[in-house]
């Protein structure tokens, strides 16, 4: 088009176009072009399925959480790897943990640190319900500080009943906690499993024995009965661990808990979100969060659940104090900073955004997990969205980016080149 017109001038005007007008219309064009050929780049690169080397659940993998320790090349990511030949999937959920040494372009399996496994719930009086151990939604975080246990995993285990000619699995959170382990390598050994944090009045005997009640930490908690989806964060010295607090008519807020001495006791800190919050951004309530950062700034990241729609994409929020458990807000509101949606295609009443993301992690960027009940029986799957939290000039250039910036700089280079060639021809037959 920009040819059309400046022909159009020289015709109408008899104005011949100097070289140095050509010049700067040819550059124009070219850096129009390129910004679009950018822009396709990080398009084909967004939604890179995660597939991890050496590691294929039947049913597939889901609930990410990336781990660098502080300016390391190798990466840890800890999963739920989900199988065992029940109608439409499971019935074993398990922690597996995979490395990468490329920045999260490509994964390798490693190891299970926390196996399923099949066992009968004592409900009390003589009652056994058949069922399995399950660990799910994992958190992994380095701690610089704590020789020989630098690495720490938090999971909810919970039981989830099976019965025989039982063609779907269900959960029992009452019968849950958070799990916690340390180790002083991702790759093992693994301390023993702790039974660190539950609500307190659950769950009932004989498993009541868990280190933290969570309830008893600030009066403003005793409304809740089940705490699942731990996000750990390190921070100068400290552990934060977000939590997601269910009532028994599901998800109601963020709990933001604290501990200054490792893992071994802990603090409230606040409630940074809730579902208070939740309509003033079009949603009902939020979960699955992790905590993480990016140049230096600290954010919150949720799944927000809509009218019909259990987990619908991801949503950043900015910490104004994570010390005071608290979001940055205008006029009382949590300000997104990143919206994420759910991937296209995905069931309307299901479709997925527990994410997790690292600075570190460039290859990949944030990872965010889908369900894909069309892909049968791998329904659970996660991405790379190549995308950091922070906007940056080039989304997602560091994956394969040098590939794109010598692509765009041949393409800048060939129209310059035919600019050129066309004015020095268009000139030759005006005679000049």
């Amino acid at each position: 088009m920009f040819m059309m017109i400046q022909e159009e001038t020289t015709s109408t005007q008899g104005v011949r176009t100097t070289e140095a007008d050509q010049r700067n219309w040819a550059w124009l064009e070219a850096a129009a072009l390129a910004w679009v050929l950018i822009f396709v780049a990080n398009v084909s690169l967004a939604n890179t399925k995660v597939a991890v080397l050496g590691d294929a659940p039947a049913n597939g993998i889901f609930d990410p959480s990336v781990e660098y320790a502080s300016g390391a090349s190798e990466g840890w990511l800890a999963y739920s790897a989900v199988f065992g030949g029940l109608t439409p999937f499971g019935p074993h959920v398990e922690t597996h943990l995979a490395k990468t040494t490329d920045a999260g372009a490509t994964w390798t399996f490693d190891s299970v640190p926390n196996a399923s496994f099949s066992a009968d719930l004592d409900m009390g009086g003589g009652v056994l319900l058949p069922g399995v151990w399950n660990y799910e939604v994992s958190s992994l975080v380095h701690d610089p500080d704590d020789p020989g246990a630098e690495w720490k995993l938090f999971s909810h285990r919970v039981f989830r009943k099976t019965e025989d000619n039982f063609t779907e699995e269900q959960n029992l959170p009452a019968y849950s906690w958070i799990s916690y382990r340390t180790a002083a390598d991702p790759a093992g050994p693994w301390s023993p499993e702790i039974a660190l944090l539950s609500s307190g009045p659950l769950p009932p005997a004989p498993y009541d024995n868990v280190a933290v009640a969570v309830n008893s930490l600030d009066p403003s908690l005793t409304d809740l009965v089940v705490y699942s989806e731990p996000g750990a964060f390190y921070h100068q010295g400290t552990i934060y661990l977000s939590l997601t607090g269910l009532k028994v008519t599901g998800a109601d807020r963020i709990v933001l808990l604290a501990s200054d001495d490792h893992g071994t006791t802990w603090r409230y800190v606040g409630t940074p979100l809730s579902n208070f919050d939740a309509p003033a951004l079009g949603h009902l309530s939020f979960d699955g969060s992790a905590i993480v950062s990016d140049r230096g700034r600290i954010f919150l990241l949720v799944t927000p659940e809509s009218t019909g729609i259990l987990h619908d994409g991801t949503l950043a929020f900015e910490f104004d104090s994570i010390a005071a458990g608290t979001l940055v807000r205008a006029a009382g509101v949590p300000v997104v900073r990143l919206d994420v949606p759910a991937q296209s295609g995905l069931p309307v009443e299901r479709r997925g955004g527990q994410a997790d993301y690292h600075a570190l992690n460039a290859a990949g960027g944030l990872l965010q997990p889908a369900i894909h009940v069309e892909d049968l029986p791998e329904m659970f799957q996660f991405v790379s969205t190549h995308m950091s939290i922070l906007p940056t000039p080039v989304p997602a250039l560091s994956r394969n980016g040098a590939q794109v910036i010598v692509g765009v700089l041949a393409v800048i280079g060939v129209l310059v080149g035919c600019r050129h060639s066309r004015w020095k021809s268009t000139n030759a037959q005006s005679g000049t």
